[in-house]
């Protein structure tokens, strides 16, 4: 009977105890040790759960899965008339008992599809979409399970990943889905294309676009237009590599001017002198006069040091040209190793301000080399000229020192985007030399755009790099590159525990005890290691899971980096609106509109908290986070009314108590429950001073 019970561990356990559980997932040891139990202590309720439970456990092991079906429906019906359950309020009860079944069925439907028994899946999953017709999450499921079943249920999975973007039209993993499906019907190809190329229209970021270029380019391997267009992106993103690749496949089909011309450039900022040679000598070797080719073999000479030949080469680039900028701050590098300062300093003058953000890390180069070859009288004069027309080149100079630049893509290859964020995407990427897999952090551009962000950023980071503790997410290197962010991280391959609420939510009290005592102990580290510095984005997307159910914590709190502020005003609510998945784990002091000086009042006389006199808020705050963790986790649910900017703001400004977590987990220990309401106190004062205090709390909690 382990099987279904663990699988119901938490509903069942939230109706009869944690004792009644447990005896259920493994009887003859938990009777061995508690003599006095056995089943004939049980009240008859629970022996007719017991009973259902067993004929659905040896109904589902001998494949009979429609018997199984029906002895779910009679164990909903049978906990429908418990006492315990009618305790709970009627709204949360419906949710609670389709809940159970919810998640029984999806369970059982994955752990057969993992078995490759996709028929007998779908029994489970159908059965719920009668039920979810709009259900994303289950629709995917299902038509993973039709595409499994082979080529004669292709319609029905074509049908329902067409059904999710209908109802979801910028859903790019069913765009992806439903073009690997098309490619397996004869003759389709040009659909699958279709598909393909409309997905292309909802992608934000390039990373998304190099996923369907691969597929339109696995479908069309010939097509050159594609070829070229994916070299490019990759040569954007700062993976010279891969661009160089698809470049040179570029090249073999059609060695047009244009095509030579970005390939000769990538090599050469590799260091592959040779081939960037045999790309330009294929330009000069055309009948047309191409002017773009100079600045490739002025990119050449400088490689070679041969600074005359170089500044020669630049020159020949016409004002109308496209590449002529680039072509211009090359003639700034000539002069510079020539000796010419001060003609040097008149070209970098003549660069226009856009120019210059399009040259990123190469003017920033120019400047800094000028710097320190000016005389003294032209030093200062060039001071002045930057203080006036670039006042954050310090600053953008200091990130390109601290930044690995397309080092980092040397280092690590990209495989996929595996997850998106209110911030940014998350990418699936490998270790080139090593093959270990690492979790890559994108950051959109609406946000890179501001150096003082990338900044803070880059210190924030560095800071995590040097943690040392097995409860928090390794951070490794990272990578700005026109005006592109990205840093690699562990890969936890568990997934996040946002997932795990979805699937199982209520989960049983060991469970959630362990995870909370690890949390703990992640936020210790960085109260005691980082003189109280505090998480600030505390919720179920940020703690992780490895492959053996360890749990780390990741993310912080971007929306300080970006302020500068933890508590959140008028205008940065409603700025920042696509993140409301960390605003329904905020703390109360963080909502409000006065701002800092509200925040210190409220902290007031907490003289232990360094961060509480000046920010308003603290590591208390992340306190409160855990609480309204353990909150749903025990309970799966949270107490606002819509889980929206709006219902949360309400809720705070109501200052309406926290319902307790035993009105819909009843058999909750009044120890957790006053643990979980202490966490949730609306004064910073009344919880609990430390995470090591809450620690020992848990651990002093009665589970039994």
């Amino acid at each position: 009977m382990s099987h279904l019970s663990d699988i119901l561990a938490g509903h069942l356990a939230a109706l009869f105890g944690v004792e009644f559980i447990l005896y259920l997932s493994s009887p003859e040891p938990y009777k061995g040790r508690h003599l006095s139990l056995s089943q004939q202590h049980f009240s008859f309720e629970q022996e007719k759960i017991i009973n259902l439970l067993q004929v659905m456990e040896t109904s589902f092991a001998e494949g009979k899965l429609e018997a199984v079906k029906k002895s779910a429906f009679l164990l909903v019906r049978a906990l429908k008339e418990l006492p315990a359950c009618k305790k709970i309020p009627v709204k949360y009860r419906r949710r609670f008992l389709s809940g159970l079944v919810y998640h029984l069925f999806v369970q059982l439907g994955d752990d057969l599809l993992n078995r490759g028994l996709a028929a007998e899946a779908l029994i489970f999953y159908e059965e719920l979409l009668a039920y979810y017709r709009q259900d994303i999450f289950l629709l995917r499921r299902a038509a993973r399970a039709y595409y499994a079943r082979g080529v004669l249920f292709l319609p029905q999975a074509e049908s329902l990943y067409r059904q999710i973007l209908e109802y979801n039209p910028g859903d790019l993993e069913s765009y992806e889905a439903l073009g690997h499906l098309l490619e397996n019907f004869p003759g389709r190809e040009e659909e699958a294309l279709t598909v393909y190329r409309e997905a292309l229209r909802y992608c934000s970021r390039d990373t998304e676009k190099i996923r369907f270029y691969l597929s339109l380019i696995a479908l069309s391997p010939d097509d050159y237009e594609l070829l070229l267009r994916l070299g490019r992106l990759y040569r954007r993103q700062g993976m010279l590599l891969e661009s160089r690749h698809y470049l040179e496949e570029a090249f073999k089909r059609r060695p047009d001017p244009w095509t030579t011309l970005e390939l000769g450039r990538v090599c050469c900022l590799l260091n592959d002198l040779s081939r960037a040679k045999e790309a330009a000598a294929v330009i000069l070797g055309s009948k047309d006069p191409f002017h773009p080719a100079y600045y490739l073999l002025g990119l050449i000479a400088e490689v070679e040091e041969k600074w005359a030949e170089a500044g020669d080469n630049y020159l020949h680039v016409p004002p109308d040209a496209p590449l002529y900028w680039e072509a211009r701050a090359g003639l700034a590098r000539t002069f510079l190793h020539q000796g010419r300062s001060a003609e040097a300093e008149e070209l970098i003058r003549s660069i226009p301000a856009g120019q210059r953000d399009k040259l990123g890390a190469e003017y920033l180069d120019l400047c800094e080399t000028l710097e320190n070859s000016a005389e003294k009288c032209h030093f200062l004069s060039w001071r002045e000229y930057l203080r006036e027309t670039e006042p954050l080149y310090e600053l953008k100079k200091d990130i390109c020192k601290r930044s690995m630049g397309t080092a980092f893509w040397r280092k690590y290859e990209f495989l996929e985007v595996c997850g998106k964020g209110p911030a940014g995407s998350v990418l699936l990427g490998r270790e080139r030399y090593s093959g270990r897999k690492v979790a890559i952090k994108q950051f959109d551009d609406k946000f890179t755009a501001d150096p003082v962000f990338i900044r803070r950023l880059q210190g924030l980071l560095r800071t995590f790099r040097s943690f040392s503790t097995p409860y928090i997410v390794p951070v490794y290197e990272d990578c700005w590159h026109n005006n592109r962010f990205f840093y690699a991280m562990e890969y936890m391959e568990g997934g996040s525990l946002a997932e795990l609420v979805k699937l199982r939510a209520p989960l049983p009290l060991k469970e959630v005890f362990s995870i909370a005592l690890q949390v703990c102990s992640a936020l210790d580290y960085l109260y005691i290691r980082s003189r109280a510095m505090s998480h600030g984005a505390l919720k179920p997307e940020n703690i992780l899971l490895s492959a053996d159910g360890r749990v780390k914590v990741s993310g912080f709190d971007i929306l300080w980096v970006m302020e500068g502020t933890k508590v959140f005003t008028a205008d940065i609510l409603k700025k920042y609106r696509q993140f409301t998945g960390t605003f329904l784990y905020a703390a109360p002091e963080r909502f409000d509109s006065r701002g800092f000086w509200s925040g210190r009042v409220k902290n007031r006389g907490r003289g232990d908290s360094l961060e509480a006199a000046v920010q308003g808020v603290d590591h208390r705050a992340d306190l409160y986070s855990l609480g309204v963790i353990l909150f749903e986790l025990l309970t799966g649910v949270l107490p606002f009314k819509e889980y929206s900017l709006r219902g949360v703001i309400r809720f705070h400004r109501s200052f309406k108590a926290w319902p307790s977590p035993r009105v819909f987990n009843p058999t909750l220990p009044v120890d957790l429950e006053e643990i979980i309401l202490r966490l949730l106190c609306r004064n910073p004062s009344d919880r609990y001073a430390t995470p090591a205090e809450l620690g020992e709390a848990i651990k002093k909690a009665k589970l039994l």
